[in-house]
């Protein structure tokens, strides 16, 4: 005996998974004679049996769309004659021409992103979050968005330490208009080109076209407002000074600043307010090595900090006690020629930077990535997995700058040693440290999950779900 489930009163097959509704299920075929009855006017499923003339062996129910349900179909628009099925043979057909021509269209599109990255068909055994070789089976985010597809390296190194290589796809979840599904799809950046993302070190696994040219945190702080939805492009590539992006969305202008993990938990996000200066007792200091210069660095913050709180308990906000130090010559450049440098809070009249992008990075990782600047070219080489994202109002934290005096405001001032990037030119930086949860601040991984496919770890955890 033959079974057929049938909705309402239009004889439309049914799809036991969801997918507009076709067959669900063949226990046995034979020829035989229908006897359909409807019931008009109600949504209702019939169970249609009839006696089979001529039993056969049992067949396994269809399971998927594609080659199986287009071979069924079509031995059931063999068998059924009258006229009234008609309409649901042509409609049955025309499903089965759609779902394979969309899955050719995302098939060629995923072939057009793995070519992107140098890669093919062939590598999706290695990688590691998906199954069966199958892009659409890849792990979840959250459960609106998709993990980028993973493949894993064998190790680079930074002066012998090993690094993760490792490449990424980008993806996104897009509508299927045929089942009413999701599926997983090449992620585009603004000029429509599938984005994948080259962890490791610019000169081993990491090429130049890779990074776009750029110093590694540059680039991951364009690819964060990229995968969060914005058009940021590349500013600084005539004028290493100028701000790092302009963000087409919004006519902004973003600088990328890295931010340390442990500092972060400590210390919250800093601003930049200065970004060198040096009590002129100790400028112009020539140290011998890394080691000497970090020394130094930390000498002219113990004797900075003192004289700045004492200003600032006068009633002066830190600029107007930072600029009276100087004007006295108490306080000076870390070369000793002119006064403190301006950061990019400050720049220009305030009108160097909008936003500020943050990679959020491990202790070890910032500090390997400044290595990675030490060999070959200045720039900075490795290509980390962030441990957070976060953008801040750069704007907000002028207008909360303003109003920074007193003790109680040189208690949200922080004052770090920098050896300098070569450990040659030790000085001190200045920032205004705000709240990561406060208003100057926007979590992006987890307000936009997709920028979690830089993380380490991709998957949100239960406690950042729970909190949502």
């Amino acid at each position: 005996m033959r079974r057929f489930m049938f909705e309402g009163n239009g004889a439309r097959l049914i799809n036991e998974y969801g997918v507009p509704k076709q067959l669900i299920e063949l226990d046995k075929i034979g020829k035989y004679e229908r006897d359909i009855k409807f019931n008009p006017g109600k949504q209702i499923f019939k169970e249609i049996e009839a006696p089979a003339l001529q039993p056969q062996a049992k067949q396994e129910p269809i399971r998927k769309a594609g080659d199986d349900l287009e071979a069924a179909a079509n031995e059931i628009i063999g068998e059924l004659r009258d006229e009234a099925a008609y309409e649901e043979i042509v409609s049955l057909k025309d499903m089965v021409h759609g779902l394979r021509q969309r899955d050719a269209d995302v098939s060629a599109r995923w072939n057009d992103a793995l070519s992107q990255a140098g890669l093919s068909r062939e590598h999706l055994q290695h990688a590691s979050n998906i199954n069966s070789n199958d892009i659409q089976l890849v792990g979840n985010i959250d459960a609106r968005t998709p993990e980028a597809i993973q493949f894993d390296w064998s190790d680079d190194n930074v002066n012998g330490q090993s690094v993760a290589a490792q490449t990424r796809l980008h993806s996104r979840n897009e509508l299927n208009p045929l089942t009413g599904q999701m599926d997983v799809v090449p992620f585009m950046d603004a000029d429509n080109v599938p984005m994948y993302t080259q962890f490791g070190v610019r000169g081993q696994s990491v090429n130049d076209t890779d990074v776009q040219g750029m110093d590694s945190d540059e680039f991951l702080g364009k690819r964060m407002l990229e995968l969060a939805g914005q058009k940021p492009r590349r500013n600084n590539d005539a004028d290493v000074y100028a701000v790092d992006l302009v963000n087409d969305t919004n006519n902004s202008k973003v600088d990328v600043e890295m931010l340390k993990s442990n500092e972060l938990s400590r210390d919250g996000v800093g601003l930049q307010v200065y970004t060198e200066m040096a009590p002129a007792s100790l400028s112009g200091a020539k140290p011998r090595d890394y080691r000497e210069s970090q020394g130094i660095a930390r000498q002219m913050k113990e004797e900075l900090e003192p004289l700045i709180r004492k200003r600032m308990s006068e009633g002066l906000t830190v600029m107007d006690a930072i600029e009276s130090l100087s004007r006295e010559g108490v306080i000076t450049n870390s070369g000793g020629w002119s006064g403190p440098v301006e950061g990019k809070l400050l720049k220009e009249e305030g009108k160097y930077v909008d936003q500020l992008v943050h990679p959020v990075v491990s202790n070890k990782d910032a500090a390997l990535n400044l290595e990675s600047a030490r060999t070959g070219s200045r720039s900075r080489k490795y290509v980390m997995h962030l441990e957070g994202a976060l953008l801040s109002d750069a704007n907000a934290g002028k207008e909360a700058l303003e109003d920074l005096s007193g003790t109680s405001g040189f208690d949200q001032l922080s004052l770090r040693p920098m050896a300098g990037n070569n450990g040659t030119r030790p000085g001190v930086k200045a920032y205004l440290q705000v709240s990561p949860t406060g208003p100057e601040v926007t979590d992006l991984g987890r307000v936009l999950p997709a920028v979690r496919q830089l993380f380490k770890t991709q998957k949100k955890d239960l406690q950042v779900r729970r909190s949502e």
